[in-house]
């Protein structure tokens, strides 16, 4: 699922540092951090396994679906983590 989707609706901050391929993204105080080609988010400073690894294709940062409507948008809707 492409990650700029969500991040866009919901206004959230975000960096990507190409040389690490990491996005970091930020939303009131709680804060996700994914690299491409790892299965584990730190959510909050906390590690979460996610079904598959993040990865970068055709421009576009990916992530399992099943991270984004859980963990994904329960910060981006404002829940707490």
């Amino acid at each position: 699922m492409p990650l700029n989707i969500d991040i866009k609706r919901y206004a959230a901050d975000y960096e990507w540092d190409p040389v690490s391929r990491k996005i970091t993204i930020e939303k009131n105080r709680s804060k996700i951090i994914l690299c491409a080609s790892s299965d584990v988010a730190l959510v909050n400073g906390r590690p979460h396994k996610m079904v598959a690894s993040a990865k970068v294709h055709d421009g576009k940062f990916l992530i399992p679906k099943e991270f984004a409507m859980t963990e994904l948008r329960k910060i981006l809707e404002d829940y707490p983590a």
